[in-house]
């Protein structure tokens, strides 16, 4: 989505039992399955975070329907996805495909902006149909063509791919097992339709063959020009990425550059006549460079949080064998999927440990948490801000206690929780914890210097 710039993207055969939404790296999926034990078919659809924000309803019908209505201007737009029975399915199961759909456009408004989308299984072929079928059609008509126009008829829909003039490389959207050079079988099996009345709002519809999927269908885009009612854009930082701590090498490839840097940086520095605060930002500034530099922000490619660089390399692989080797594809599939998991198996098992860490230190609310997030559901809190200086707002008696330890340093850092945002200095606790006794004192002059004065 991201390398395509695709806001909005129906997928078919999901998989996934029952149905809801779940966030990914600036992308969240609605989806809708079923209860079944093999859980096939299932629908779903992925929208961008600026989509997101937009979304007002969400409607998971069946496994093979769902509907997802979003706010714009200066019309609301109703995106209906589908997954038709496919050709060994009986007429019956068709024609219960199709009264689910009716049955969801009846949801809708007719003065609304009304896309349905996804696979028809249905071959329309090149005759043309007035105000729904163009005349850039593809292969030859069935009986599920026919259906799929009787459909477009009583809903007054048009099918979008057939008005672009376009190659026939850019018009089919399967090809099926038997295609070869020789016996070529490609045909149209995917559509966009919207209602006829905003037809001259879509600038473009065609097949991509790049997108990175191993099926048997290809990509098909559309460009639909309409202005949603929030724009707002978000501000994203780039977050450490704290996983590589967890290799042995890593970390200890971290710690040494971090403490070499900071003894470097303050081996001569006396605190008697100096500013605290340009210790400390020299200090926050060497630890910051050292953690980008070795740590680096996080993956913005990768898309779960097992994902490795390793496995990212090996799409890129396989991206440039699309419908050039197939054996070459397969192969790299093969190897991906064999990574894949073995990532998800050690990230499971490093989150499992850090349960047990939890449930040894009695600390049932991160224990809870930790579960949570393993299991792939999400909680969001509102946390009321106080800032540091509210904090640390004492009365203005003269401090009389002792000087702070080195250790009591010591055991906050290491009581100090991991996996939470930092501050505003963006130094999250795990760097701390990578400091050792002998730079610990600078931490003990600064922390000091601030209470002395």
């Amino acid at each position: 989505m991201k390398r395509l710039h695709i806001d909005i993207l129906g997928v078919c055969e999901t998989w996934w039992p029952d149905s809801g939404k779940c966030k990914t790296n600036g992308a969240t999926m609605y989806y809708s399955g079923n209860q079944s034990r093999n859980h096939r078919n299932g629908v779903g659809i992925i929208v961008s975070e600026a989509v997101e924000k937009c979304v007002k309803n969400f409607l998971p019908y069946s496994d093979r329907t769902l509907l997802l209505q979003i706010h714009a201007k200066p019309l609301n737009i109703n995106i209906i996805q589908t997954y038709a029975p496919t050709a060994d399915k009986t007429d019956e199961a068709v024609e219960s495909f199709y009264n689910e759909v009716e049955e969801l456009m009846k949801m809708t408004k007719k003065h609304e902006i009304n896309i349905i989308m996804g696979d028809f299984n249905a071959k329309i072929g090149k005759s043309q149909v007035e105000k729904i079928v163009g005349p850039f059609g593809l292969g030859t008509r069935n009986p599920r063509g026919d259906r799929l126009i009787q459909f477009c008829t009583e809903q007054e829909l048009k099918i979008m791919n057939t008005w672009f003039c376009l190659p026939p490389r850019r018009l089919y959207t399967w090809k099926s097992p038997e295609d070869n050079d020789r016996n070529i079988i490609r045909n149209h099996i995917d559509f966009i339709l919207i209602n006829q009345r905003y037809s001259t709002s879509v600038s473009k519809v065609s097949m991509y063959p790049g997108a990175d999927v191993p099926s048997d269908h290809n990509l098909l885009i559309s460009q639909i020009n309409i202005k949603l009612a929030v724009m707002t854009k978000s501000t994203c930082k780039k977050h450490l990425d704290l996983q590589k701590l967890k290799e042995d090498e890593c970390k200890t490839e971290v710690t040494q550059e971090l403490n070499n840097q900071i003894k470097l940086n303050f081996e001569s520095t006396s605190f008697n006549n100096v500013e605290i605060d340009e210790v400390w930002d020299r200090l926050k500034s060497t630890m910051k460079n050292v953690a980008s530099t070795k740590l680096g922000p996080t993956n913005s490619r990768a898309k779960q949080k097992w994902m490795t660089s390793e496995i990212l390399n090996l799409m890129d692989q396989r991206r440039m064998h699309k419908n050039r080797d197939y054996s070459q594809y397969k192969r790299l599939q093969t190897v991906i999927r064999s990574k894949i998991r073995s990532a998800k198996s050690q990230w499971l098992n490093s989150q499992c440990q850090d349960i047990e860490t939890f449930q040894n230190r009695h600390d049932m609310f991160n224990r809870h948490k930790k579960i949570k997030e393993t299991a792939g559901e999400y909680i969001e809190k509102v946390f009321n801000y106080i800032s540091r200086t509210d904090a640390l707002r004492t009365s203005e008696t003269e401090p009389t206690g002792p000087s702070i330890t080195t250790e009591e340093i010591k055991r906050a850092i290491k009581l100090s929780k991991n996996n939470k945002a930092p501050g505003p200095d963006e130094l999250p606790a795990e760097i701390f914890k990578l400091i050792d006794d002998e730079n610990l004192e600078i931490l003990k002059n600064i922390f000091n210097k601030i209470y002395d004065g």
